[in-house]
């Protein structure tokens, strides 16, 4: 497995490309750090327990990792909203239950800031 870092470019509305600044192997035995995860929902066609599962995971891996949501209706206009109140403690445990559970493609990483200039 395999991290990549970068950003997404796009020109005049044209296409977007993803510009990678590096990339490194994952360790096997925890999970790259990262200061923020990202959860896309689409509430159309999630179900009650989907979201109770979700609710419960997140909970029960409480930490400092930033939570955002990713809220669409239908693939239509999305609403991100940060949680305030829960951060999460990422281990392999947790992304592999929430990539079951959401789907691997609403599951994003975002890196810590490296500290290297």
């Amino acid at each position: 497995v395999l991290l990549f870092e970068g950003k997404v470019s796009s020109r005049n509305g044209g296409e977007s490309k993803i510009l990678v600044n590096s990339v490194k192997p994952i360790d096997d035995e925890k999970p790259p750090e990262s200061k923020e995860v990202h959860i896309t929902l689409d509430v159309a066609s999630m179900k009650e327990h989907d979201i109770e599962r979700m609710r419960t995971l997140l909970s029960n891996n409480r930490g400092d990792t930033l939570l955002f949501f990713h809220v669409r209706n239908e693939g239509k206009d999305e609403c991100i909203v940060r949680s305030k109140s829960l951060g999460v403690k990422l281990d392999y445990d947790l992304l592999a239950e929430l990539s079951e559970s959401m789907g691997a493609k609403n599951i994003k990483l975002v890196p810590g800031v490296s500290s290297k200039l």
